[in-house]
C-alpha cells in the first residue's frame, strides 16, 4: 500500500481534549453503533469488499473527519496545547475495514469500545466490522465523534450503497480530498461565557 502522511488542520478544542486525554492515558475513548443492513431485500446476501469500498470511497471523499488522525503527546503529559488533527494523504481501506466471524454484536460492540485506535501511525480515528447477516459495527473516537455521529455515518453509508454513482472500484487505496474543511470545535462556535443573570447570582 502506498505510504501515508497527514497535514495539521487545526488543535483540538476544550472537549476533543477532554477525550484525548482519555485515550492517552488508557481510560478508553470510543464510540460505537451497530446496524443491519438488507440488501435488496436479502437477508442472506453478505457484505463483501467489492460492495463496500466505493461507498466507504464516497463517504472519505465527502467527510472530512474519516481523514484526520490525531496527534499529541503519546507520553501522556499534560502539555495539551500540542493536541491536534492532521489530515490524511490517503486512508488504506484494508487497515481500518474488517470481515469478522464474532458469534454476537454485543461481543463485536464491546471489543470495538475497549480497542484503543492508533495515534503513533498515520491511521483515520474510524474503524468498520462487518459481521456475518449483514451486521456492520461502526466505532470511532470519542474526540472526532458521538453516539449521533455513529448514526449519521450508518445512515450515510446507506445512501452510498444506494447511489449508482458511487465510484465502482473497489481500491482499497483512497485519496483524501485537500480541499474539504474539518468543522471548527463546539467550544469555538458555543458561547461559554456566563451570563449577567448567573453573574448576579454568584455575587449576591
Amino acid at each position: 500500500p502506498m505510504a501515508a502522511t497527514s497535514i495539521k488542520l487545526r488543535p483540538l478544542g476544550i472537549v476533543e481534549r477532554y477525550h484525548a486525554l482519555h485515550h492517552f492515558y488508557g481510560y478508553g475513548a470510543n464510540v460505537a453503533a451497530s446496524c443491519r443492513y438488507f440488501l435488496r431485500h436479502e437477508t442472506s446476501t453478505p457484505l463483501t469488499k467489492e460492495m463496500l469500498y466505493p461507498a466507504l470511497r464516497k463517504l472519505i471523499e465527502t467527510q472530512a473527519g474519516l481523514g484526520v488522525r490525531m496527534v499529541g503527546d503519546e507520553s501522556g503529559s499534560t502539555d495539551i496545547e500540542s493536541l491536534r488533527f492532521e489530515r490524511l494523504d490517503i486512508v488504506d481501506l484494508d487497515s481500518v475495514v474488517e470481515f469478522g466471524d464474532e458469534e454476537t454484536v454485543e461481543s463485536a460492540l464491546q471489543g470495538q469500545l475497549c480497542r484503543d485506535f492508533e495515534t503513533r501511525d498515520p491511521v483515520p480515528l474510524w474503524r468498520v466490522q462487518v459481521l456475518p447477516g449483514g451486521m456492520v459495527v461502526f466505532a470511532a473516537h470519542h474526540a472526532m465523534a458521538d453516539g449521533m455521529s455513529c448514526l449519521a455515518f450508518h445512515r450515510a453509508l446507506v445512501a452510498a450503497l444506494n447511489d449508482p454513482n458511487s465510484a465502482a472500484t473497489a481500491d482499497p487505496v483512497v485519496i483524501v480530498s485537500r480541499t474539504l474543511t474539518l468543522p471548527p470545535s463546539i467550544d469555538d462556535v458555543t458561547d461559554l461565557s456566563p451570563g449577567l443573570s448567573r453573574i448576579l447570582y454568584e455575587i449576591v
